[in-house]
């Protein structure tokens, strides 16, 4: 099969002029940057044959070579739809500490995780009804406080049986229970940010609006920094009509072999970025890691230098997660096998087209 000849004009403020230009180069012999020829046939190789034109075969190619991220052994879930957050939901400082979960005083987890799964369980019969619950928010990359709860007393007995009096239809969706209170990976299905997985602890449920991924515990540094990398990020891209991350689109995303020495330093860095993303959490008063107020914090003997001191030590930890970025960004590149002028034209954020329009006209789903 022929050629095809795609004009990409999204970064265009006069499209027409830009494509007459185009074209006229065209007839002279030349082409621009805008001007991507491509055999239609090969956009079959992404999941649901996107006109994914403006990357270069080598890319398309990854969904044929690379297995899906839903595969040995990791899973991807939706999770809980209340259909009423107003009853349901609530911020943890808003009840009663005696009555959520006490997971960290169950078994441990690591050493038979049905039997801890099932202690919870038994816990929301005993008065434990609050359980935490992860449901999306905003863009957050490598860590974010869960600082929602919901109401799954008796193993959610009152939500399973939400019914509408009407038609006696029921209301709730609580999807994928048996991977309720399993520790893994979750991200917001939409913001504005774009992207951001961050790990999701063991005795908690995750939302519709918040699914979880869940990997082997050894690989779970390793797969996190993976799936926030652009290398990741620039195959989901190609497969979205919309700005949301949708469960079926991250099961479809090719992972590269991690199992390498490279791969192991991936999760050095990802766990890195969680440890200090984290610390600078520590100022958030409704943070479950909050410690003193970011001025306390800070050093000197005024309030001006302990204002300084705490501004300097915030832009310090945001300049050493972009670094961590870029390393981590690095490493999935060479595990992809992205370079050159595939690695150039996703550097330049052309990678970010597609969704970003869609995001943009999205409010934050991070209270719901």
């Amino acid at each position: 099969m022929p050629e095809t000849l795609f004009f990409r004009m999204l970064k265009e403020t006069e499209k027409g002029p830009a494509l007459g230009k185009a074209i006229g180069a065209l007839s002279s012999g030349g082409s621009g940057d805008n001007t991507y020829p491509v055999e239609p046939s090969s956009f079959s190789q992404v999941p649901g044959s996107p006109f994914a034109y403006w990357v270069s075969e080598r890319i398309r190619r990854l969904f044929l070579e690379l297995p899906p991220f839903e595969s040995g052994g990791r899973t991807v879930k939706q999770g809980l739809a209340t259909a009423d957050d107003f009853r349901f939901v609530r911020a943890w400082w808003e009840v009663a500490p005696e009555r959520i979960l006490d997971s960290q005083k169950g078994p441990d987890w690591r050493e038979d995780l049905e039997t801890f799964q099932s202690w919870c369980r038994q816990r929301t019969f005993e008065g434990k009804r609050w359980v935490p619950f992860a449901k999306g928010g905003e863009y957050s990359p490598y860590y974010a406080d869960i600082h929602l709860v919901v109401n799954w007393e008796r193993d959610g007995e009152e939500i399973r049986n939400f019914v509408d009096p009407k038609t006696g239809k029921t209301l709730s969706r609580p999807q994928n229970t048996d991977y309720y209170f399993r520790p893994g990976l979750t991200w917001p299905r939409r913001t504005q940010g774009g992207l951001s997985f961050r790990p999701y602890n063991a005795g908690g449920i995750f939302a519709d609006k918040g699914p979880a991924a869940f990997v082997d515990l050894a690989a779970s540094a390793i797969f996190l920094g993976v799936i926030n990398s652009r290398g990741f990020y620039i195959l989901i891209t190609l497969q979205m009509a919309f700005g949301s991350y949708e469960v079926g689109v991250i099961q479809r995303t090719p992972v590269p072999d991690v199992s390498a020495q490279v791969g192991h330093r991936l999760g050095e860095t990802a766990r890195s970025a969680v440890k200090l993303k984290r610390s600078l959490d520590t100022a958030n008063e409704t943070s479950h890691v909050f410690q003193l107020p970011a001025l306390l914090q800070g050093n000197g003997q005024t309030l001006a230098e302990g204002i300084g001191s705490s501004q300097a030590k915030e832009a310090a930890a945001v300049e050493k997660l972009a670094e961590y970025q870029r390393e981590i960004d690095d490493i999935a590149f060479r595990l992809y096998g992205i370079d050159g002028e595939d690695r150039r034209v996703i550097e330049q954020g052309a990678h970010r087209e597609g969704v970003g329009a869609e995001e943009d006209s999205e409010k934050e789903e991070s209270k719901e």
